[in-house]
């Protein structure tokens, strides 16, 4: 049997499929004022309000909520992280990872492919490549390692210039 909160939830998701992102707030709106600290309704807002909408401060108010309520919730780390690259956060980005590192189900691999491209992006190329490195370690995936020497080779690459 499904609660209410799950129908909410769900039918939310199904309206950002069908791109009806009115009624996906409504949704999740609904959902918060039942339980104001859904993780998974603060963090589809969170989404929401910065791809489709472009409201960033929203978004990122959504995505530390999600975080407060649920620091072990794994794809809010990504959504708040990207607003936070997007912005040229950098610093709070790092600081985010560092954190999702500690959290057992957030993708480590990932975490140090993102930590590279942060590293990457303020020009500290060397941390990168480190970053870059530890990703592959922690790998299983072969596609993802080739991603990351691809990554490791343009940045050294750009020390050169």
């Amino acid at each position: 049997m499904t609660s209410r909160l799950e129908e909410l939830y769900l039918e939310g998701e199904q309206a950002i499929k069908n791109g009806d992102f009115v009624e996906a707030i409504h949704k999740l709106e609904e959902m918060l004022s039942e339980d104001p600290q859904s993780c998974r309704a603060h963090n589809s807002l969170g989404w929401l309000y910065k791809t489709q909408l472009d409201e960033y401060e929203r978004a990122e108010m959504h995505y530390k909520m999600c975080l407060k309520y649920a620091p072990n919730y794994p794809h809010a780390y990504w959504n708040y992280v990207y607003l936070l690259t997007d912005l040229e956060r950098f610093d709070e980005a790092l600081e985010l990872m560092q954190k999702a590192l500690h959290v057992s189900s957030v993708d480590k691999p990932s975490v140090h492919n993102r930590l590279g491209i942060i590293n990457e992006l303020q020009g500290n190329y060397e941390s990168a490549i480190s970053c870059y490195k530890q990703a592959i370690r922690l790998s299983l995936s072969n596609d993802f390692i080739e991603d990351c020497k691809r990554n490791i080779e343009r940045c050294e690459y750009k020390t050169t210039l």
